[in-house]
């Protein structure tokens, strides 16, 4: 079992409110290293049932049925409860895999971080440069009071 690859889900426990449980087919999202030493895997339920687009939410053609992927859905579950293989995620899948990940579990990506770090980089230049300014006049006093 890999990371992107398809697998039914057999569930017999009780769902509450809008878990994703029952029988259903889903995604494996842990790593490879943890694959192959563990017997619990991370997964995310997919659902052939219309939902509100979501930036945790990705289609998949890679099921049995095109499927939404519902990142925000995730679940650890134990070797013995997951069932047959059905497919494995494309590559371009993968990518919207990891962009819907991030996004459920809330890392701040590079991009979200470089606005900031701008921001930070341009006030440091406005102090500097108003440090220059001051080291600028005193040297210029300085040496109108000693050269004479």
């Amino acid at each position: 079992m890999k990371r992107g690859d398809i697998y039914f889900i057999r569930d017999t426990r009780q769902s509450i409110g809008s878990e994703q449980k029952a029988d259903r087919p889903a995604v494996i999202i842990s790593n490879d290293r943890n694959n192959n030493h563990s017997s619990v895997y991370e997964v995310v339920y997919m659902t052939t049932q219309p939902k509100t687009d979501l930036p945790t939410h990705f289609i998949t053609s890679s099921a049995l049925r095109t499927s939404t992927v519902l990142c925000e859905q995730i679940s650890s579950v134990y070797e013995e409860r997951i069932g047959e293989w059905i497919g494995t995620l494309t590559p371009e899948e993968m990518k919207q895999l990891d962009e819907c990940l991030t996004v459920s579990v809330g890392i701040n990506t590079k991009a979200e971080k470089e606005p900031a770090e701008m921001e930070s980089l341009r006030q440091q230049l406005a102090e500097m440069a108003d440090r220059q300014q001051v080291a600028e006049k005193q040297a210029k006093t300085y040496k109108e009071k000693f050269t004479q």
